[in-house]
């Protein structure tokens, strides 16, 4: 609410403008539904699940690397 470059209101017009059918979320896969994080992420989490984007959290990858990260690749 206090970042002088955005607003939450700027995160939901540029999704908006985007209409991302796929949206990622920086934080750890095993903390996305147990400890909230930002509150940017959040509102871009509600965003895509209100409006039927994919939401995948993702920064640490965890055992085999390759293979999680290209789960979630956009092709």
């Amino acid at each position: 609410m206090k970042n002088p470059n955005y607003t939450y209101e700027n995160i939901v017009h540029i999704q908006e403008a985007y209409q991302p059918s796929a949206i990622c979320i920086e934080i750890r896969p095993r903390d996305f539904r147990n400890n909230p994080s930002l509150r940017e992420m959040e509102l871009s989490a509600i965003y895509g699940l209100t409006h039927n984007a994919v939401v995948y959290p993702i920064d640490w990858w965890t055992g085999n690397a390759r293979n999680e990260r290209r789960e979630h690749i956009c092709q």
